[in-house]
Parts: structure tokens; C-alpha cells; sequence
């Protein structure tokens, strides 16, 4: 039992940097001197912002972690700042949301009526299902490509600019278009990848 009395076992710091070198192939240090430069970069040199925004992204890993829900990533160190880009984002609209939001139109759910509540906009099972699927195909055709193209494909996806990418890679900006270019002709008409 924890020392807070739910019930539930805490993995120790030990199991927790272990799972962690396992799924990222790079020891806690090591990624905490990515995760801390590019949060610095990301609140342009305050040191003290920065190792805020570092806890918070490490705070997310751990819990991914705890969960099991962290996953294989083969390019570690771009996903690392893509995580610290993430959060910084977060936090930035968190903070402007709050400051565009007149404390007088918050109302508690409790006070609307029946007509006022807000709508669910979930999708339905078999949407969840099927989008799951299709990404789970898209990962497998990703996976095929040349290792040129799949690495510029993998930032893409992680949100990258061709800016970032072409820096990250170490490649002119139009090679990393180009590689993008190449890799969507090669996905498209990929079968299962065209029934959605």
C-alpha cells in the first residue's frame, strides 16, 4: 500500500528510470539534458520558467510510464522536445483562456438547465474503433518506407515543422520537402490505407 493509503503500489524511482532507458534507449540524465535545453529554449533562457516547464513534462512521462501507456519511440530526442513543445503549448492556452474568460460567464453545470447543458461530441464506439485501426495501418505502412523519408514522415507527425525537421536531420529544407513529398506518393494508394 502507498503512503497515501489507496491501495494502489507505487513503482519506485528505481523501476520507474528502468521502464523508462527500456522504452527510450537513453538514461533518465541524458533525456533531462534534452527535456531542460529545450525548455529553456522554449521560455527563452529563464531558468526558473524552464525547470517549471521541465517538471511538468517529466510529470506527463512518469505518467505515462505509470500507466503503461508510454510506447516505443525511434527518434527519441525529437520527441523529447516535441513533448516539451507540447506542454509548453498547453500551459501557454491554459493561461490565455483563463486571462479571455470573464469570471462572470463561468457558470457551474449544476446551475443550467436541462436545454443548456453542453452536447456530448464524442465519437461513437465504431468511430474510435475504426480511427485506431486506421492509424494502427498508417504506423505498420510508415514503418516501410525508407529510413530517410520514415524519419521526416515521424516529425511530421509529431507536429515538426520543415524548418525543425530540416534542423533536427541536419538537411537542406527542401530535402526534407522533397523526402515528405516522396513518402506521401509512396503511402498513397497503399492498400487499406485508401478506404478512409
Amino acid at each position: 500500500m502507498d503512503d497515501h493509503g489507496s491501495g494502489k503500489e507505487r513503482p519506485d524511482p528505481d523501476h520507474l528510470a528502468l521502464r523508462f532507458k527500456e522504452v527510450f534507449g537513453l538514461s533518465v540524465s541524458e533525456a533531462s539534458a534534452i527535456v531542460y535545453r529545450e525548455a529553456l529554449r522554449q521560455r527563452r533562457g529563464n531558468t526558473d520558467d524552464a525547470q517549471d516547464l521541465a517538471q511538468a513534462v517529466w510529470e506527463r512521462i512518469v505518467g505515462q510510464l505509470r500507466l503503461n501507456e508510454a510506447t516505443q519511440v525511434h527518434l527519441v530526442t525529437a520527441w523529447l522536445r516535441q513533448a516539451v513543445r507540447s506542454v509548453a503549448i498547453d500551459e501557454y492556452r491554459r493561461t490565455n483562456a483563463q486571462k479571455r474568460t470573464p469570471v462572470g460567464l463561468v457558470r457551474s453545470l449544476d446551475d443550467m438547465t436541462e436545454a443548456e447543458e453542453p452536447q456530448m461530441v464524442a465519437p461513437g464506439p465504431d468511430e474510435v474503433v475504426a480511427r485506431r485501426d486506421l492509424i494502427a495501418r498508417l504506423r505498420r505502412a510508415v514503418d516501410e518506407l525508407p529510413a530517410d523519408q520514415r524519419a521526416v514522415v515521424m516529425l511530421v507527425m509529431n507536429g515538426f515543422t520543415f524548418a525543425e525537421i530540416a534542423d533536427e536531420l541536419s538537411l537542406p529544407i527542401g530535402t526534407a520537402k522533397t523526402r515528405f513529398r516522396s513518402a506521401v506518393k509512396n503511402l498513397r494508394g497503399l492498400e487499406g490505407l485508401d478506404e478512409h
